[in-house]
């Protein structure tokens, strides 16, 4: 075992994973100072499994870049507090799987671009009694007189109380 009397990253390094979590548990229940090197190297660790899996899951989750790489650092900082907090802690690869899970799952996927406008069927309502205002209007001209426009005939048939106001406005 390597003595912590006088230790360096490069020690850290070659520690497993449990051999880092012992500690890591007693330095940060002894409040030692020597606890921020170890969960430094613990967050190194567990920052790499976080993104590869984040990167994982959320490309099978449909998440944009910007959405992995969020999750990503919410699951680091959540490790980060986990690993400053005394307790013991299962296996640190476990740890950083579950939560990028969480982190992953707490976003939804965004939109794949604008949305696309729908024709929508028009809202059409019919005027009673029904009124002939289609462009053939030679059937109502005199002979000699040019034919009447629609905004004539509209005018007569509101002149003879065939269509009401809001319906001539309408059209």
């Amino acid at each position: 075992m390597t003595s912590f009397e006088s230790f360096d990253p490069a020690s850290l390094r070659r520690l497993d994973e449990r051999a880092l979590e012992l500690r890591r548990f007693e330095f940060v229940l002894n409040l030692d100072d020597r606890r921020e090197m170890v969960i430094d190297e613990m967050l190194r660790r567990g920052i790499d499994v976080i993104a590869s899996e984040a990167r994982r899951l959320g490309t099978s989750a449909g998440l944009s870049r910007e959405q992995i790489v969020v999750a990503a650092e919410a699951a680091s900082v959540m490790l980060q507090l986990r690993l400053s907090r005394p307790g013991t802690l299962r296996a640190l690869s476990t740890e950083a799987r579950e939560l990028a899970a969480e982190a992953v799952e707490a976003r939804a996927p965004e939109d794949q671009g604008p949305a696309e406008l729908v024709h929508r069927r028009p809202d059409l309502r019919l005027v009673t009694p029904p009124l002939d205002v289609s462009d053939d209007a030679e059937a109502e001209t005199k002979p000699g007189q040019p034919p009447r426009t629609v905004n004539e005939r509209l005018t007569d048939a509101l002149r003879r109380r065939e269509i009401k106001p809001n319906d001539a406005e309408l059209s």
